[in-house]
Protein backbone atom coordinates (compact mmCIF):
# COMPACT_ATOMS: atom_id res chain seq x y z
CA UNK A 1 0.00 0.00 0.00
CA UNK A 2 0.99 3.73 -0.16
CA UNK A 3 -1.75 5.04 1.92
CA UNK A 4 -0.51 7.73 3.97
CA UNK A 5 -2.94 6.53 6.96
CA UNK A 6 -0.15 3.71 7.66
CA UNK A 7 2.65 5.93 8.64
CA UNK A 8 1.48 4.96 12.43
CA UNK A 9 1.36 1.47 11.91
CA UNK A 10 5.01 1.60 10.57
CA UNK A 11 5.89 3.54 13.59
CA UNK A 12 4.50 1.45 15.98
CA UNK A 13 6.32 -1.71 14.81
CA UNK A 14 9.91 0.57 14.93
CA UNK A 15 8.44 1.24 18.54
CA UNK A 16 8.15 -2.33 19.34
CA UNK A 17 11.79 -3.10 16.93
CA UNK A 18 9.49 -5.17 14.75
CA UNK A 19 10.77 -5.32 11.19
CA UNK A 20 8.24 -4.08 8.87
CA UNK A 21 8.32 -2.94 4.85
CA UNK A 22 6.23 -0.87 2.74
CA UNK A 23 5.73 -2.75 -0.46
CA UNK A 24 4.29 -1.56 -4.08
CA UNK A 25 5.59 -1.14 -7.48
CA UNK A 26 6.36 2.15 -6.94
CA UNK A 27 6.29 5.64 -4.64
CA UNK A 28 7.71 3.29 -1.57
CA UNK A 29 11.48 4.20 -2.36
CA UNK A 30 10.80 7.70 -2.16
CA UNK A 31 9.47 7.79 1.89
CA UNK A 32 11.84 7.86 4.47
CA UNK A 33 8.90 6.94 6.99
CA UNK A 34 9.16 3.11 6.54
CA UNK A 35 11.83 0.05 4.79
CA UNK A 36 10.78 -0.44 2.11
CA UNK A 37 10.65 -3.12 -0.85
CA UNK A 38 10.07 -2.67 -4.64
CA UNK A 39 7.97 -5.20 -5.99
CA UNK A 40 8.39 -6.45 -9.63
CA UNK A 41 5.95 -8.01 -12.36
CA UNK A 42 6.69 -11.49 -10.73
CA UNK A 43 5.84 -10.37 -7.18
CA UNK A 44 2.50 -8.50 -8.83
CA UNK A 45 1.27 -11.69 -10.62
CA UNK A 46 1.18 -13.51 -7.45
CA UNK A 47 -0.18 -11.46 -5.75
CA UNK A 48 -2.95 -10.47 -7.49
CA UNK A 49 -6.03 -12.28 -9.08
CA UNK A 50 -4.61 -14.52 -12.40
CA UNK A 51 -5.62 -12.57 -15.42
CA UNK A 52 -6.57 -14.50 -18.42
CA UNK A 53 -4.27 -14.07 -21.34
CA UNK A 54 -0.79 -16.31 -22.33
CA UNK A 55 1.57 -13.01 -21.73
CA UNK A 56 1.72 -10.42 -18.99
CA UNK A 57 4.00 -7.49 -18.06
CA UNK A 58 6.95 -6.91 -20.58
CA UNK A 59 6.33 -9.72 -22.70
CA UNK A 60 2.46 -8.17 -23.54
CA UNK A 61 3.82 -4.59 -23.66
CA UNK A 62 6.55 -5.99 -26.42
CA UNK A 63 3.37 -7.73 -28.02
CA UNK A 64 1.39 -4.83 -28.42
CA UNK A 65 4.35 -2.66 -29.70
CA UNK A 66 4.41 -5.32 -32.41
CA UNK A 67 0.95 -4.93 -33.00
CA UNK A 68 1.78 -0.83 -33.50
CA UNK A 69 4.71 -0.91 -35.23
CA UNK A 70 3.81 -3.27 -38.06
CA UNK A 71 3.67 -2.26 -41.86
CA UNK A 72 -0.33 -2.41 -41.83
CA UNK A 73 -2.71 -2.35 -39.09
CA UNK A 74 -3.58 -6.06 -37.48
CA UNK A 75 -6.50 -7.43 -37.95
CA UNK A 76 -6.96 -9.93 -34.73
CA UNK A 77 -9.71 -11.79 -32.82
CA UNK A 78 -11.37 -10.76 -29.44
CA UNK A 79 -13.65 -11.44 -27.31
CA UNK A 80 -16.48 -9.84 -25.80
CA UNK A 81 -15.71 -9.19 -21.89
CA UNK A 82 -18.38 -6.08 -21.22
CA UNK A 83 -20.73 -3.43 -23.22
CA UNK A 84 -20.53 -0.17 -21.44
CA UNK A 85 -24.20 1.10 -23.54
CA UNK A 86 -24.10 4.83 -21.65
CA UNK A 87 -20.38 5.59 -22.96
CA UNK A 88 -20.95 3.50 -26.58
CA UNK A 89 -18.04 1.11 -25.65
CA UNK A 90 -17.55 -2.55 -25.81
CA UNK A 91 -14.62 -3.91 -23.63
CA UNK A 92 -12.36 -6.82 -25.17
CA UNK A 93 -9.68 -9.36 -24.55
CA UNK A 94 -6.90 -10.98 -27.05
CA UNK A 95 -6.14 -14.15 -26.12
CA UNK A 96 -2.56 -12.74 -25.50
CA UNK A 97 -3.75 -10.72 -22.34
CA UNK A 98 -4.28 -7.25 -24.07
CA UNK A 99 -7.73 -5.56 -23.50
CA UNK A 100 -9.00 -3.46 -26.18
CA UNK A 101 -11.98 -0.76 -26.39
CA UNK A 102 -14.07 -0.90 -29.75
CA UNK A 103 -16.13 2.48 -29.94
CA UNK A 104 -19.66 3.36 -31.47
CA UNK A 105 -19.68 -0.05 -32.47
CA UNK A 106 -22.55 -1.15 -35.11
CA UNK A 107 -26.55 -1.20 -33.29
CA UNK A 108 -26.34 -5.04 -34.46
CA UNK A 109 -23.07 -5.99 -33.09
CA UNK A 110 -23.19 -9.04 -30.50
CA UNK A 111 -22.45 -7.66 -27.02
CA UNK A 112 -22.82 -10.71 -25.37
CA UNK A 113 -19.75 -11.86 -23.11
CA UNK A 114 -17.23 -14.11 -24.85
CA UNK A 115 -18.85 -13.22 -28.08
CA UNK A 116 -16.05 -12.93 -30.79
CA UNK A 117 -15.24 -10.28 -32.99
CA UNK A 118 -12.38 -10.06 -35.79
CA UNK A 119 -11.26 -5.81 -35.14
CA UNK A 120 -7.90 -3.82 -37.12
CA UNK A 121 -5.93 -2.44 -33.78
CA UNK A 122 -5.90 1.10 -34.33
CA UNK A 123 -4.35 2.83 -31.69
CA UNK A 124 -4.07 3.26 -27.68
CA UNK A 125 -6.77 4.57 -25.57
CA UNK A 126 -5.64 7.73 -23.68
CA UNK A 127 -4.61 7.06 -20.13
CA UNK A 128 -5.26 8.87 -16.69
CA UNK A 129 -1.91 7.73 -15.55
CA UNK A 130 1.51 7.23 -16.88
CA UNK A 131 1.66 4.17 -15.12
CA UNK A 132 -1.73 2.57 -16.66
CA UNK A 133 -1.37 -0.39 -18.67
CA UNK A 134 -1.30 0.29 -22.10
CA UNK A 135 -4.93 -0.25 -24.05
CA UNK A 136 -5.79 -0.56 -27.23
CA UNK A 137 -7.95 1.39 -29.22
CA UNK A 138 -9.89 -1.11 -31.99
CA UNK A 139 -12.31 -0.53 -35.29
CA UNK A 140 -14.20 -2.87 -37.55
CA UNK A 141 -12.90 -0.56 -40.63
CA UNK A 142 -9.36 0.46 -41.48
CA UNK A 143 -8.10 3.41 -39.94
CA UNK A 144 -4.94 5.85 -41.22
CA UNK A 145 -1.93 4.27 -40.27
CA UNK A 146 0.56 4.49 -38.61
CA UNK A 147 -1.47 5.44 -35.12
CA UNK A 148 -0.64 9.34 -34.91
CA UNK A 149 1.23 10.00 -31.75
CA UNK A 150 3.49 7.46 -31.38
CA UNK A 151 7.09 7.63 -31.63
CA UNK A 152 10.39 5.14 -30.88
CA UNK A 153 12.97 6.55 -28.38
CA UNK A 154 15.99 4.89 -27.12
CA UNK A 155 16.64 4.30 -23.10
CA UNK A 156 19.45 5.98 -22.34
CA UNK A 157 20.03 5.03 -18.23
CA UNK A 158 17.94 4.68 -14.94
CA UNK A 159 17.35 7.57 -12.80
CA UNK A 160 15.35 5.90 -9.98
CA UNK A 161 14.82 2.52 -9.80
CA UNK A 162 11.14 3.14 -11.65
CA UNK A 163 11.95 5.81 -13.78
CA UNK A 164 14.28 5.35 -16.79
CA UNK A 165 15.20 8.31 -19.33
CA UNK A 166 14.88 7.89 -22.62
CA UNK A 167 16.17 9.82 -25.80
CA UNK A 168 13.32 11.30 -27.97
CA UNK A 169 13.86 11.08 -31.84
CA UNK A 170 14.02 14.81 -32.07
CA UNK A 171 17.22 14.77 -29.48
CA UNK A 172 15.88 15.73 -26.05
CA UNK A 173 15.20 13.16 -22.97
CA UNK A 174 12.42 12.71 -21.42
CA UNK A 175 11.95 10.97 -18.06
CA UNK A 176 8.84 7.91 -18.03
CA UNK A 177 7.72 5.94 -15.52
CA UNK A 178 9.00 2.00 -15.93
CA UNK A 179 8.36 -1.52 -14.03
CA UNK A 180 12.18 -2.77 -12.46
CA UNK A 181 14.23 -4.59 -13.94
CA UNK A 182 12.26 -3.94 -17.39
CA UNK A 183 14.94 -2.21 -19.39
CA UNK A 184 18.68 -1.73 -20.28
CA UNK A 185 20.63 1.24 -21.67
CA UNK A 186 20.39 0.94 -25.92
CA UNK A 187 16.84 -0.73 -25.70
CA UNK A 188 14.45 0.54 -28.31
CA UNK A 189 11.01 1.45 -26.96
CA UNK A 190 7.66 2.77 -28.20
CA UNK A 191 6.20 6.28 -26.71
CA UNK A 192 2.91 7.53 -27.06
CA UNK A 193 2.96 11.61 -26.75
CA UNK A 194 -0.08 13.09 -25.58
CA UNK A 195 -0.67 16.69 -23.90
CA UNK A 196 -2.12 17.23 -20.63
CA UNK A 197 -2.95 20.98 -21.66
CA UNK A 198 -2.33 22.99 -24.43
CA UNK A 199 1.00 24.42 -23.51
CA UNK A 200 1.92 20.52 -21.47
CA UNK A 201 2.99 17.66 -23.84
CA UNK A 202 3.19 14.47 -21.96
CA UNK A 203 4.78 11.14 -22.74
CA UNK A 204 3.84 7.70 -21.89
CA UNK A 205 6.38 4.19 -22.01
CA UNK A 206 4.20 1.65 -24.24
CA UNK A 207 6.56 -0.98 -24.10
CA UNK A 208 10.62 -2.57 -25.90
CA UNK A 209 10.28 -2.94 -29.66
CA UNK A 210 12.88 -5.53 -29.58
CA UNK A 211 13.70 -8.23 -26.40
CA UNK A 212 16.95 -6.94 -24.76
CA UNK A 213 20.04 -8.95 -24.57
CA UNK A 214 20.32 -11.54 -21.57
CA UNK A 215 21.85 -10.38 -18.93
CA UNK A 216 24.86 -11.88 -16.62
CA UNK A 217 23.06 -13.60 -13.22
CA UNK A 218 19.62 -13.19 -14.09
CA UNK A 219 17.20 -15.26 -16.21
CA UNK A 220 14.64 -12.74 -15.59
CA UNK A 221 15.92 -9.54 -15.14
CA UNK A 222 12.22 -8.34 -13.51
CA UNK A 223 13.27 -10.48 -10.54
CA UNK A 224 15.33 -9.16 -7.64
CA UNK A 225 18.00 -10.98 -6.86
CA UNK A 226 19.69 -10.58 -3.34
CA UNK A 227 23.51 -8.80 -3.55
CA UNK A 228 25.87 -8.40 -0.93
CA UNK A 229 28.30 -5.15 -0.19
CA UNK A 230 31.84 -6.25 -0.27
CA UNK A 231 33.33 -2.93 -0.11
CA UNK A 232 31.45 -0.19 1.82
CA UNK A 233 31.13 3.25 0.87
CA UNK A 234 32.24 6.81 2.37
CA UNK A 235 29.36 9.05 1.41
CA UNK A 236 25.71 8.39 0.39
CA UNK A 237 24.09 7.25 -2.42
CA UNK A 238 28.15 6.40 -3.65
CA UNK A 239 28.20 3.05 -5.76
CA UNK A 240 30.12 0.10 -4.59
CA UNK A 241 31.12 -3.34 -5.01
CA UNK A 242 28.94 -6.31 -4.13
CA UNK A 243 27.89 -9.85 -5.63
CA UNK A 244 24.96 -11.77 -5.92
CA UNK A 245 24.42 -14.15 -2.96
CA UNK A 246 22.75 -16.85 -5.26
CA UNK A 247 25.50 -17.07 -7.84
CA UNK A 248 28.56 -15.00 -6.62
CA UNK A 249 28.65 -12.89 -9.53
CA UNK A 250 30.37 -9.23 -8.94
CA UNK A 251 28.28 -6.37 -10.04
CA UNK A 252 28.59 -2.39 -9.56
CA UNK A 253 25.38 -1.94 -6.94
CA UNK A 254 23.78 1.68 -6.98
CA UNK A 255 22.33 2.19 -3.56
CA UNK A 256 19.28 4.07 -2.20
CA UNK A 257 20.76 7.85 -2.21
CA UNK A 258 20.20 8.08 1.81
CA UNK A 259 22.17 5.25 2.27
CA UNK A 260 26.03 4.68 3.05
CA UNK A 261 26.26 0.63 2.33
CA UNK A 262 28.88 -0.95 4.50
CA UNK A 263 30.54 -4.21 3.96
CA UNK A 264 27.99 -6.99 4.61
CA UNK A 265 24.68 -4.79 3.81
CA UNK A 266 22.62 -6.92 1.64
CA UNK A 267 19.75 -5.63 -0.84
CA UNK A 268 17.74 -6.50 -3.37
CA UNK A 269 19.00 -5.72 -6.65
CA UNK A 270 17.83 -5.91 -10.23
CA UNK A 271 20.23 -4.96 -13.40
CA UNK A 272 20.61 -1.35 -15.11
CA UNK A 273 22.97 -1.48 -17.76
CA UNK A 274 27.18 -1.76 -17.78
CA UNK A 275 30.06 0.00 -15.99
CA UNK A 276 32.10 0.07 -19.10
CA UNK A 277 34.96 1.41 -17.30
CA UNK A 278 35.37 -1.74 -15.47
CA UNK A 279 37.69 -4.56 -16.25
CA UNK A 280 36.16 -6.77 -17.48
CA UNK A 281 33.14 -5.08 -17.46
CA UNK A 282 30.56 -5.36 -14.97
CA UNK A 283 26.81 -5.24 -14.32
CA UNK A 284 25.28 -2.03 -13.07
CA UNK A 285 22.76 -2.39 -10.60
CA UNK A 286 20.26 -0.52 -8.78
CA UNK A 287 18.73 -1.13 -5.22
CA UNK A 288 15.05 -1.52 -5.25
CA UNK A 289 14.90 -2.35 -1.55
CA UNK A 290 16.08 -0.75 1.74
CA UNK A 291 18.49 -2.41 3.52
CA UNK A 292 17.33 -5.78 4.55
CA UNK A 293 18.02 -8.39 7.38
CA UNK A 294 19.12 -10.78 5.72
CA UNK A 295 22.06 -12.98 7.24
Amino acid sequence: SEDMDLIPAYQFAQDLDVPIYAAANATVDTRPDSSWLLLGESALRMSCERVDGRLYGQRLRQEICTWLTAPTPRTLTFAVRSWNAKGARLRLAHRSGAIGIWHDPPEQTDHAPSATHDLAVIGLEASGSERDFPIVTLSGQAASWPPPGLLTATVREWESPTQVVVILPTGPTQVLSATIGSLLPGDRVLIREGRATARQETWRFVGRIEPSEPTLGWRDPTVPLLARVVAGATSTGQRVHATLIASGTPVTLQPPGSDIPQVGDIYAVVPTGQVLDHAPAQVLTIAVSSRLPYT
